[in-house]
């Protein structure tokens, strides 16, 4: 059981397990960061020069994580929830998070305590770059998750964050904003973080994008 943290704040009539869950993430600071090993990112800086124009094109209005040498298309929409672009292996990565990347980023700041869950299913990778934790979730490009998958979804996520305090979720599809937002806003709402499922998706629109679409 995931032991209790401090009340959430600015959060409209939460519940109890939300409240013991989830707090609003510190603005560009990762939890237990300070704690950690220092782990530099292995993506060469000369192919982040070339490439990171790319990448912040790409992302259009999605908020990117830009510290301690990374520049990610990943947004800490809770403190343990982390909604994130694909971490791409082959020439995509030239415009997409790089698999080198992302992996050096959870490793720094969540080393044994992430979950990657994938919900671009045929678009597998090795899950042992994660150190085999991941869960794929079947979800094709360019339509809505299938209602289907929500429960499963939630059970999910709402097992692995209570079975260790410590424990964060790392949620993308392919672009780490449509089906990342539903699937995370429909835990949102299973945990009642806000009151109306309206007011957790305006949450999630508002902490994920700059201009709040």
């Amino acid at each position: 059981m995931a032991a209790a943290i401090t009340e959430p704040m600015a959060i409209a009539s939460t519940s109890a397990d939300s409240a013991a869950f989830l707090t609003m993430p510190e603005t560009g600071t990762p939890p237990l960061a300070s704690s950690l090993p220092n782990v530099l990112c292995v993506t060469s800086k000369t192919s982040d020069v070339i490439c990171n124009p790319w990448r912040n094109l790409v992302s259009q209005n999605r908020r990117r994580y830009k510290k301690d040498n990374f520049d990610l298309d990943l947004t800490y929409i809770t403190d343990r929830i982390i909604a994130m672009g694909f971490p791409a292996i082959d020439q995509e990565k030239i415009y997409r998070n790089s698999m080198e990347a992302t992996v050096a980023f959870l490793e720094r700041y969540h080393a044994d305590h992430y979950m990657v869950f994938n919900l671009r299913g045929r678009h597998a990778y090795d899950p042992s770059y994660f150190h085999n934790r991941v869960m794929t979730f079947e979800m094709d490009d360019h339509h809505p998750p299938r209602l289907e998958l929500m429960a499963p979804f939630c059970r999910a996520v709402h097992d692995y964050l209570a079975a260790d305090e410590q424990n964060v979720v790392a949620v993308h599809c392919k672009a780490g904003k449509g089906r990342t937002g539903v699937m995370i806003c429909a835990y949102l709402v299973y945990i009642n973080f806000y009151c109306s499922p309206r007011q957790n998706m305006d949450y999630y629109s508002i902490v994920r994008t700059v201009n709040n679409k």
